[in-house]
């Protein structure tokens, strides 16, 4: 078994040597969405599983659970109940050790796993909206734009442009 650091390195040079490859023409951006994908998911399991030991384990069940669950509706009893707590011991766990609320928290995740489909896949904003728990993309569009500054579509064409640019 490697360590934490050895695979954080790992990744990281896998991903500089997907770009480096990409840069020179020698592979398509549907492959290199993929990976991105691929390793933004290692990346972000290797961050769980670093910061779960730290956390109590009814947390970490809330997490896993909306984690896993991210494209239907989720209610705070929902959540609470996959940690086997009251919803205020789950406000509580969230606001002690995340600083966000519940549903703050989850709508950070879904956002967060949205980014990573816009710019790894090709899926339209229609299509991520659903993955990412939002029935409408008009909605979801909103939500987006408020958090990262930009449209989804817009933020999934701006790795387009920036290799256009690099190149």
């Amino acid at each position: 078994l490697i360590d934490q650091a050895q695979q954080v390195q790992t990744l990281i040079d896998l991903g500089r040597y997907a770009i480096s490859v990409f840069l020179q023409g020698r592979t398509d951006e549907g492959v290199l969405r993929a990976l991105g994908e691929l390793l933004c998911g290692e990346v972000a399991q290797v961050s769980r599983d670093a910061e779960a030991p730290k956390l109590p384990g009814r947390l970490v069940e809330m997490m896993g659970f909306m984690r896993s669950y991210l494209d239907r509706p989720l209610s705070l009893s929902d959540i609470a109940r996959s940690g086997l707590c009251s919803q205020a011991t789950a406000q509580r766990l969230f606001r002690t050790h995340t600083g966000q609320s519940v549903m703050s928290w989850l709508t950070r995740e879904r956002l967060t796993q949205a980014a990573i489909l816009l710019t790894s896949t090709g899926l339209n904003v229609t299509q991520v909206a659903s993955y990412v728990g939002y029935s409408d993309p008009l909605y979801f569009s909103r939500v987006f734009s408020r958090a990262y500054g930009l449209s989804p579509s817009r933020y999934a064409r701006s790795l387009v442009e920036q290799r256009e640019a690099l190149n």
